[in-house]
């Protein structure tokens, strides 16, 4: 089994099954924002991370959280919104903490 990127490619039939990126999203205590992934952080996930990130950012969040333990794979581009969301927030002096991340991300 091979996979790259949101696809997956299974056996020698080359069915692919599309791997869906999600995020949730919760509160913890003290007001940060918990961004937990699941699925290949690659260039077609980044515009979501993105927009959740940046949601989470102007609602006005302590800090964020991104949980990556269930991310088996990071490109740059994905890499590239969290090191601008951490900018983001550390201009008003907040953090972005990036937690339970795989041997291989």
């Amino acid at each position: 089994m091979a996979a790259r990127g949101n696809v997956q490619a299974m056996g020698s039939a080359a069915h692919e099954i599309i791997l869906v990126f999600r995020i949730d999203e919760e509160r913890a205590r003290g007001g940060a924002v918990v961004l937990a992934l699941h699925g290949d952080a690659d260039l077609h996930a980044a515009p979501m991370l993105s927009r959740r990130l940046d949601g989470a950012i102007d609602a006005a969040a302590s800090g964020i959280v991104v949980a990556v333990s269930d991310v088996p794979f990071f490109d740059s581009t994905a890499l590239g919104v969290l090191v601008a969301g951490m900018k983001r927030l550390r201009a008003t002096r907040r953090q972005l903490r990036l937690v339970a991340p795989r041997a291989e991300v």
